[in-house]
């Protein structure tokens, strides 16, 4: 028997076609960041694995941003790709070439993806409306590969170099995915309990999804190659709940 989907009002149509619009036009930067990686991990000697999961991200992140795009206009909202340009720099400034390009796949991988595949997993869980929830597994399929990605190329660096310089920027990685949009409370159409159906996530949800993320997840991972996660604990664990 079909599940019974509750229908939507015109402003909350037009905010589940914005979600899947935001979507849309993070792809289309994150494949042009996937694009400079890939250039950078060459020149930098990254294993064929690495190089191969990276080229795969870029083919992936370039499907992901027709998929979003398809279900955004199907709820009517068109994504704004005229001024797309790849984001600056994930690492500081301030370090050597060679760690930038290990910081900026680990912030991007290690982290972001790995918390992104956490969010779709949730969506495609919960969602009712067939698009939403087809287009969600096809992209944590995908968000699951390239979240290897990073730690595949932590791991090769791991064994021939000293990465325990990355211990202090482990905090600042988590806080900045923290930040961005997607965890914001953007008003009480989210928290409305017929919005699961189509894929909308809750604040609470979203803290909790991202909490037991970082905490199951990311610091083990990082703990596994002997970095110091003492910082990035405590702060995990003062968010609030």
């Amino acid at each position: 028997m079909l599940p019974i989907i509750p229908s939507l009002n015109e402003n909350e149509r037009r905010l589940v076609g914005e979600s899947w619009a935001h979507r849309a036009e993070s792809e289309a930067r994150i494949a042009l960041r996937y694009t400079a990686m890939a250039q950078a991990l060459m020149v930098h000697g990254a294993t064929k694995t690495v190089l191969d999961l990276c080229q795969r991200a870029m083919a992936d992140e370039e499907r992901h941003l027709h998929l979003c795009t398809k279900v955004a206009l199907e709820f009517g909202v068109k994504p704004e790709m005229e001024n797309i340009q790849r984001p600056g720099p994930l690492a500081p400034i301030d370090l050597p070439v060679d760690r930038k390009v290990l910081y900026e796949v680990v912030a991007l991988c290690c982290v972001g993806e790995t918390i992104n595949g956490s969010l779709l997993g949730h969506i495609y869980q919960q969602s009712k409306w067939p698009s939403i929830r087809l287009t969600a597994h096809t992209l944590l399929e995908d968000e699951i590969w390239h979240s290897r990605t990073g730690w595949a190329h932590l791991g090769a660096v791991h064994k021939k170099a000293d990465i325990t310089w990355l211990s202090p920027h482990i905090l600042s990685m988590l806080q900045r995915v923290h930040d961005h949009g997607f965890l914001d409370d953007q008003g009480p159409w989210r928290e409305a309990a017929h919005m699961k159906a189509y894929g909308e996530l809750d604040y609470r949800t979203r803290i909790r999804l991202f909490r037991q993320t970082v905490t199951q997840v990311i610091l083990p991972g990082f703990e596994s190659f002997h970095l110091n996660i003492d910082e990035a604990r405590s702060w995990i664990n003062g968010l609030a709940r």
